[in-house]
């Protein structure tokens, strides 16, 4: 077995929890609507969470042209993965406990997920930056300016 598919398979497991924790809640959620009021925006949060879960494990695939793997990127990975877990973690509860809503909830917890959320932005920045200079150019730059990132890629 190839590194790259090793690593995956424990990574898969941790973003498969994650994105089964999320499904859990909202079969929580619609099993008995009675017993708390939903909130829009978290149900936003919680699609956009599940799609990005979805499409992180599809998007890992890129470092399947990892010839020399470490243990830091092994590392990474799985905190990356973990990460995921987190995040779905915070923002499903198991129980609502002393809410009375998830509008509630949800601000109770917004500090922690947009915490979380602020350190995946970054882990995404470098996972995509480990899949190469030509991966991570071919994203685009927010600024138009060639002359910085020939500065900061030499």
């Amino acid at each position: 077995m190839e590194f790259f598919n090793y690593v995956m398979v424990l990574a898969s497991v941790i973003v498969g929890l994650a994105v089964a924790h999320l499904l859990a809640g909202v079969a929580r959620m619609v099993q008995r609507p009675e017993r708390a009021k939903l909130y829009w925006v978290h149900m936003l949060w919680i699609v956009y969470i599940f799609h990005t879960a979805l499409f992180w494990w599809w998007w890992e695939f890129g470092l399947a042209s990892i010839e020399q793997w470490t243990f830091e990127l092994y590392i990474f990975v799985l905190y990356f993965a973990v990460l995921l877990y987190l995040l779905c973690a915070v923002l499903v509860p198991s129980s609502l406990g002393p809410y009375a809503d998830y509008r509630a909830f949800f601000f109770s917890r917004r500090r922690w997920l947009f915490g979380l959320l602020a350190v995946f932005s970054v882990l995404d920045f470098v996972d995509s930056a480990v899949k190469g200079r030509a991966h991570l150019m071919a994203l685009g730059w927010p600024i138009s300016s060639s002359s910085w990132s020939a500065r900061f890629w030499s």
